[in-house]
């Protein structure tokens, strides 16, 4: 029996995902994603931020799920700037993905979800 990871400990650590509403993230199927260190989030947040996306992170070995955040919320445009960074982290490392999204968060179908949160 695998266990999600707790919710609260994403928000902690990603705080942007409080953008898709507490609502929305408690439906949704979440046993595909990975907690990144504070080091990896802290050494990966410039290159989001260079590429206007939020960083999500999901286990290696995951597979697709039918309710889960890449079905909800928009994918980032992907352009060369910064996807040399996320794409040399990810060879370094055999436990995690990384999956750029739109930031401000848009819901798929259109639409902000909330306001963005100060931070």
């Amino acid at each position: 029996m695998s266990v999600e990871p707790d919710l609260a400990s994403f928000l902690a650590r990603l705080p942007w995902l409080a953008d898709v509403g507490l609502e929305r993230l408690d439906r949704l199927d979440r046993s595909d994603w990975y907690l990144p260190s504070e080091a990896t989030r802290a050494q990966l947040e410039p290159v989001g931020e260079a590429m206007g996306a939020h960083l999500m992170f999901y286990r290696r070995d995951a597979g697709a799920v039918p309710n889960g955040l890449c079905t909800t919320v928009e994918a980032a445009p992907l352009c060369n700037l910064g996807l040399d960074g996320l794409t040399g982290v990810e060879a370094e490392q055999t436990e995690y993905v990384i999956v750029a999204y739109r930031s401000p968060v848009r819901l798929r179908g259109g639409g902000v979800a909330r306001p963005p949160v100060g931070r």
